[in-house]
């Protein structure tokens, strides 16, 4: 092989490579739908004390689905009425998907990393606030 076939050969295995990480990145950029895992919640108080606490102890569902087009997030799980919110602004910038919106005197914050899916949500009202972090996958 020439050093020029070599070349040639090692550019379309980059592309190959390159082909699914886009494929990919896609799925995270707010063209689909998405169901959000959360698998750490941390809550913190005034004064700076924070603690592990489980979904569960926190009042948070397990799962959450994010409607693009509806704008909206919603919990899914047992509850008889699922608790949606409203996305009221949407941004994407450095390789994150940002969406925000506030309910019941909470305001709230989810970035979602565009290459991979990991989601971190801030949630926070006058007393205390929460950062979880999760999963995201189509759905």
């Amino acid at each position: 092989m020439t050093s020029r076939n070599i070349l040639a050969f090692g550019l379309i295995a980059l592309a190959a490579l390159m082909v699914p990480t886009a494929g990919m990145a896609a799925d995270f950029d707010g063209s689909r739908p998405l169901l959000i895992a959360i698998i750490d919640v941390i809550e913190c108080h005034p004064g700076g004390d924070c603690e592990k606490v489980s979904p569960r102890d926190a009042r948070i569902p397990r799962f959450f689905e994010v409607d693009f087009k509806a704008k909206e997030i919603s919990e899914i799980g047992d509850a008889e009425e699922e608790r949606r919110s409203e996305i009221q602004r949407m941004t994407r910038q450095e390789g994150l998907l940002i969406l925000q919106g506030a309910q019941n005197g909470r305001g709230w914050s989810v970035s979602i990393t565009e290459a991979n899916g990991d989601a971190v949500i801030a949630v926070s009202d006058p007393l205390s606030g929460f950062v979880l972090f999760g999963a995201c996958t189509p759905r």
